[in-house]
């Protein structure tokens, strides 16, 4: 099992640097996981690709109907409702935003690794949960 952060599963939807990475995720074996608050974080990234001018119109409604077919086809979603007194916990214990620890705290509700390419996220929070990796060494998951 495999929770993966916005940071990896927008890397599904948009040819930037560790999207080949990402993509191995999806064609492996692993199940894959997100908390619930990823819908509202990934088509965000999404919409500021837009504005920022490197997605149109029709690209940004491509993605999101890709991820909403990844989220209804493959991977599967867990509510944020049973994270978000863990995601507290770890936020305070390793200072860090309450939004990334919600993927903590979905890891290691699930007893899964939680793969980021964030490595702020990585180094301030592997102290509450030792199985985060970061993209770019994820080749082969534990």
């Amino acid at each position: 099992m495999i929770v993966v952060d916005a940071s990896v599963a927008v890397k599904w939807l948009i040819a930037e640097e560790g999207a080949a990475a990402a993509r191995a995720l999806l064609a492996g074996d692993e199940l894959l996981f997100v908390p619930s608050l990823a819908k509202v974080e990934v088509s965000g990234a999404v919409l500021r690709k837009h504005r920022a001018g490197m997605l149109d119109e029709d690209e940004v409604r491509g993605c999101i109907g890709l991820w909403n077919d990844l989220l209804s086809e493959t991977v599967q979603v867990v509510a944020f409702e049973e994270l978000i007194d863990r995601a507290v916990r770890i936020a305070i214990a390793c200072a860090h935003p309450l939004t990334d620890c919600v993927y903590v705290a979905a890891a290691d509700q699930l007893g899964a690794a939680l793969i980021t390419a964030d490595a702020a996220l990585q180094a301030r929070c592997k102290k509450a949960h030792a199985a985060i990796t970061l993209l770019v060494t994820a080749a082969t998951p534990h």
